[in-house]
């Protein structure tokens, strides 16, 4: 999609620009969330209006020039991959900090292998149960077992991820879910430390779902979050990057008088 929209009284919605276009470059709106398989966007939009969707993204993400590629290092580890993209995809971090030691050469990949279903159904299977059961104790106020139940279904998928040796599966669509429910629910318990090794993950998960639409408001919001995070924990130069960060994206998907934006403007000025 080119565009996304900001919330304005009803009955007018205002559409903007999610990235530059070109003099007579058709224009389009995705009728779905960008955040999920092919396969699950498709069966979507067949069942909401009928038709199958045969967009480059959808029918060959190697097509329209390699807008659906991503360039990303040949790490050894999850945690590597993940400091590596909150580095270079900040455009306010100093390039003299943005160190390349972690990279032995550059890969390129299709920006649909993050969104493809894990094909270990056994892992998919258990950390849904694990999830069910973080939902129990959610409803009966016992935050301890229900964060134990998230870690836990965390831990199935990322141990499902690494027997395939590849960093890139630690980043698959059902552990971006489970994660921002644990974080949810870290934020709620008060544990710093763990919601922002949470977070971390969900915004480099979001920078690369989202690499084609970089001012989309979901990324926004959860580097707001990760910046107060940061914050919270003491780490002002962190918190700093990242609600600029934050701010660059919001201002684009929500418009400079947003109160989201006004917050971030005070947060940057201090």
């Amino acid at each position: 999609p080119l565009e996304t929209t900001r919330e304005r009284q009803p009955p007018v919605i205002e559409i903007v620009a999610a990235r530059d276009i070109s003099k007579g470059e058709e224009l389009s709106h995705s009728y779905v969330e960008l955040v999920a398989s092919t396969i699950a966007r498709r069966a979507r939009l067949y069942e909401l209006y009928g038709f199958t969707c045969n967009c480059c993204r959808c029918v060959d993400d190697s097509a329209d020039n390699g807008r659906f590629m991503l360039s990303l290092p040949t790490t050894h580890s999850a945690s590597e991959l993940t400091r590596w993209i909150l580095c270079h995809y900040n455009p306010y971090i100093p390039s003299e900090e943005k160190q390349d030691d972690i990279i032995e050469s550059m890969v390129k990949v299709r920006q649909s292998m993050i969104f493809d279903p894990m094909t270990h159904l056994q892992a998919v299977d258990a950390a849904k149960k694990s999830k069910q059961q973080a939902k129990f104790f959610m409803m009966n106020g016992d935050l301890k077992r229900e964060l134990d139940c998230l870690e836990n279904a965390v831990t199935i998928l990322e141990s499902a991820a690494q027997s395939s040796e590849a960093p890139l599966n630690s980043m698959t669509l059902e552990l971006y879910e489970i994660r921002g429910e644990r974080l949810a629910s870290l934020i709620v318990a008060g544990e710093t430390k763990e919601a922002i090794s949470e977070c971390e993950k969900i915004v480099a998960f979001l920078c690369l779902a989202l690499h084609h639409i970089r001012y989309h408001a979901l990324l926004g919001l959860q580097l707001f979050t990760l910046g107060d995070l940061y914050e919270s924990n003491g780490e002002k130069r962190k918190a700093y990057f990242t609600y600029r960060w934050a701010r660059k994206v919001l201002v684009v998907s929500q418009g400079s008088k947003s109160d989201m934006v006004l917050l971030l403007d005070g947060k940057i000025i201090l």
